[in-house]
């Protein structure tokens, strides 16, 4: 049975984390089917997954600076479910779920549908590509500020709360180091800047007020 795009979404998550963490997905494969007979289907079809996770993932390391995440094409019902996880987990791949959501809850919630306008520009306080006790990525947003969505080089983040002194926070717990475009959707505006310090801090716009 073919994958849906949810389902390839997700595929391509996992093994992002897995080979991540330094897992060999072929062998994981083989292990999982052990009682699988060489040429049987079901082992056949597990390798045909990860094959066509690893050449979308590959699309995407070869798309044109921007936004690797909203390629051109995409209707703005698809967008929409790809930037709100939860959205996504929710509820059906389909426009009529998308839809639904952002009519009945997504706009009071503040999330943004469709494209978003795009301005470079450091609104953030700081990002700390070592944090997590040196396993993962933070960034802090400006006191009083919220987004709707965070990415690193199309990465997406997590929302983790305020929990920095009262100012938002969005987080990737297990890849230290992420560098690249660094987007937050702000107010409908996606305001990106290059990170390149791998090890470090990145100070923001609002760095100096504390």
């Amino acid at each position: 049975m073919p994958l849906t795009n949810h389902q390839q979404a997700q595929l391509v998550d996992i093994v992002q984390v897995l080979e991540g963490a330094g897992a060999n997905l072929d062998e994981l494969a083989d292990e999982t089917l052990g009682t699988a007979a060489p040429e049987s289907e079901s082992l056949g079809d597990a390798r045909d997954m990860i094959s066509t996770a690893r050449a979308m993932l590959a699309a995407l390391s070869r798309a044109e600076p921007g936004d690797p995440a909203e390629p051109d094409g995409r209707p703005d019902w698809q967008i929409y479910l790809d930037r709100y996880d939860d959205v996504r987990a929710a509820g059906p791949y389909t426009e009529d779920w998308a839809r639904r959501h952002f009519e009945n809850w997504g706009r009071d919630e503040g999330r943004t549908w469709g494209r978003v306008d795009r301005v470079e520009r450091k609104r953030f306080h700081h990002y700390n590509a070592s944090a997590w006790h040196d396993r993962g990525v933070a960034v802090i947003l400006c006191p009083g500020e919220s987004a709707q969505s965070a990415r690193i080089g199309g990465r997406r983040l997590k929302k983790h709360g305020n929990k920095d002194k009262g100012r938002e926070v969005w987080a990737d717990y297990h890849r230290r180091g992420l560098t690249g475009t660094l987007e937050l959707v702000i107010g409908g505006v996606a305001y990106t800047a290059e990170i390149t310090d791998a090890s470090g801090m990145t100070e923001g716009d609002c760095w100096s007020r504390g």
